[in-house]
């Protein structure tokens, strides 16, 4: 008769050892949410109050290569990520993300790759500018009327101006 009892009992504590393993955190409207499952991804990581740290600290030991018996320390946003599988409806949420990250930063690497090619393109017309300016041959431009004018040595100094800060703007060495 006794063992009768036992066993229910026995079924009952090992029950109530698999219902501490739950997750423990607080919403967008300050409540506190028990749950089996992990929270969800709009959940702030420091929102987390409490995770199953011991199946965390299992499947960390067993991952990183050490022993069972040596502890592992983790916070519990990654004790909650390294215990709960992403849903596929998270899994596509962070895949549209990387590729959304992984557009931007194209754009942003095209970007840059264009304004340096217009910066030494610049550099070039300005350096090209300067030995001609410097070379003493005669320059000349046209001016509003569409006649053409030489210019005189304070205009050509003007020009040389204008190429040094040019140079010194665009080009790099």
């Amino acid at each position: 008769m006794l063992v009768r009892h036992l066993l229910p009992i026995l079924l009952l504590a090992l029950a109530a050892a698999d219902a501490t393993a739950q997750y423990k955190w607080r919403d967008a409207n300050g409540r506190t949410v028990y749950s089996d499952l992990p929270p969800p991804v709009s959940v702030a990581p420091s929102a987390v109050l409490d995770a199953p740290v011991r199946q965390a600290s299992a499947a960390a030991s067993v991952g990183s290569g050490g022993s069972a018996d040596q502890p592992v320390i983790q916070d519990k946003a990654t004790a909650v990520s390294k215990v709960a599988p992403l849903t596929p409806a998270d899994r596509e949420l962070e895949s549209r993300k990387r590729a959304a990250d992984k557009a931007a930063a194209e754009r942003k690497t095209a970007a840059a790759a264009d304004r340096d090619r217009e910066m030494a393109e610049q550099c070039t017309v300005a350096r090209s500018n300067l030995a001609a300016v410097d070379s003493g041959m005669r320059l000349a431009q046209i001016n509003a009327k569409g006649e053409r004018e030489v210019l005189d040595d304070a205009q050509r100094a003007v020009r040389a101006d204008q190429a040094r800060n040019v140079i010194k703007a665009a080009c790099k060495s």
